[in-house]
């Protein structure tokens, strides 16, 4: 699994990590709240990607800024928050997803 660090984030939350498409979601619950990508093809694809919905995508993202231009994921349809792993504040970000994680923030997860 890539990104180990975040179970650390995650405590005392208990999770489940299970394999998805080569990469790896994370639950609370039965709901999907991350999603971790760390390939070889098309590397500026990696990071993590924070599940949301459409109706929370644009208030979350003033929390989780994103390097990253969201339009350029066209299967996305701002059902996600991507965090990329190349950008300067990843970890930091990331840690800040995980808070709202811990915290139980309704925006953050869904059914997969």
């Amino acid at each position: 699994m890539p990104y180990e660090f975040i179970i650390d984030f995650l405590l005392p939350l208990k999770v489940c990590v299970k394999p998805m498409f080569g990469c790896f979601g994370i639950y609370r619950g039965e709901l999907l709240v991350l999603f971790l990508r760390q390939e070889v093809q098309h590397a500026e694809l990696n990071g993590v990607y924070v599940a949301t919905t459409p109706l929370y995508h644009d208030e979350l993202l003033k929390q989780l800024p994103s390097t990253y231009h969201q339009d350029d994921i066209a299967h996305q349809k701002k059902n996600w928050i991507f965090l990329p792993e190349y950008g300067e504040d990843f970890q930091t970000l990331v840690r800040k997803a995980c808070e709202l994680i811990r915290e139980g923030d309704v925006r953050i997860g869904r059914n997969s």
